[in-house]
């Protein structure tokens, strides 16, 4: 290398260096809490409430602002001493039950579980009819008339 680029590659290389390691600072884990047992606790709310800007993902899956906020709202209620269906209840009330995401079994939910048993006995059903259909169809489709014997005509 020429002795004259090598000053200004180095610094080029030092601050690309330190703007990796800078850019590193903002995919920081949240702050967790010292008591495992509180943390374990915080984590088992978090698998089971779900982000409200993510689509399908929980709050320990998602990496969006909100999920991070209400994972510290997590974390402080739970410091506060509050329980964990405490923390679900408030949760429930502030966003609604489409917060947790495994509804609870309720008046409110029966159709939300049972519709899938549903269809899948009307599917079954309507493939059964379907193919009594199609055997009767066969079956008319194959008998064959009977054919009348030559001498039964009659001679002109």
């Amino acid at each position: 290398m020429n002795p004259s680029l090598r000053l200004p590659f180095m610094a080029f290389c030092a601050i690309a260096l330190l703007a990796c390691a800078w850019s590193s600072f903002a995919f920081s884990q949240d702050a967790i809490l010292t008591d495992p047992q509180l943390e374990a606790r915080a984590r088992g709310i978090f698998r089971e409430t779900r982000c409200l800007v993510c689509v399908g993902e929980s709050l320990a899956e998602s990496e969006a602002d909100l999920a991070k906020d209400m994972r510290h709202l997590i974390r402080q209620r739970l410091m506060a001493g509050q329980t964990d269906q405490q923390i679900r209840d408030y949760l429930e009330s502030r966003y609604g039950e489409s917060i947790a995401l495994r509804p609870a079994m309720g008046p409110n939910t029966y159709l939300l579980w049972g519709l899938p048993f549903v269809m899948l006995v009307g599917g079954i059903g309507l493939l059964f009819v379907i193919r009594q259909e199609a055997i009767e169809t066969s079956r008319t489709l194959t008998r064959r008339p009977k054919r009348r014997k030559p001498s039964a005509r009659k001679k002109r």
